[in-house]
């Protein structure tokens, strides 16, 4: 899979949660560390959505960590993979950033692309009482918004 299509901050996500998985000596790239990686490149852009949504950020910030150690450590390999999961999540952004009429992948498609999974972060993003409400609406129309607006300004037009 090839990265040009995606923003500079999305790419940037992307090369985190892969540090973060050779910083732990782990194989796999999983959905647990692309979305470490969106919340450390964009920690503003990140709260804002999840707020938004009715996600609580700091139940996912440990819900995120429970799911990275969860992943299995593998020593003397250097190759890292991403997982299944991972993957369909990068394609789905794809697809989302096509119907969305954007030429570029960004933190929040690619959010809203994880947040679409079937994987037990998606599910657990979605679960509980603070998952209020329609959050594909929410990030839909975020990710429609000008792209020359900044993230803030977009974000303050939201509100």
């Amino acid at each position: 899979m090839t990265y040009d299509n995606f923003t500079v901050n999305a790419q940037e996500a992307i090369l985190k949660a892969q540090q973060l998985a050779g910083a732990m000596d782990q194989q796999v790239v999983d959905t647990a560390h692309i979305l470490k990686g969106i919340m450390e490149t964009d920690p503003k852009l990140s709260e804002f959505l999840c707020n938004k949504a009715g996600i609580s950020v700091p139940a996912l910030q440990k819900s995120i960590q429970a799911e990275i150690e969860k992943i299995a450590r593998v020593s003397g390999s250097d190759k890292q993979y991403l997982s299944n999961d991972a993957n369909k999540a990068l394609s789905k952004a794809k697809t989302l950033a096509k119907e969305l009429g954007d030429e570029f992948i960004a933190l929040e498609i690619l959010l809203l692309a994880i947040l679409e999974g079937s994987d037990s972060m998606a599910m657990q993003m979605k679960s509980g009482e603070e998952h209020r409400h329609n959050s594909e609406k929410l990030f839909k129309s975020y990710a429609k918004a000008d792209r020359s607006m900044t993230s803030t300004q977009k974000a303050s037009t939201m509100l």
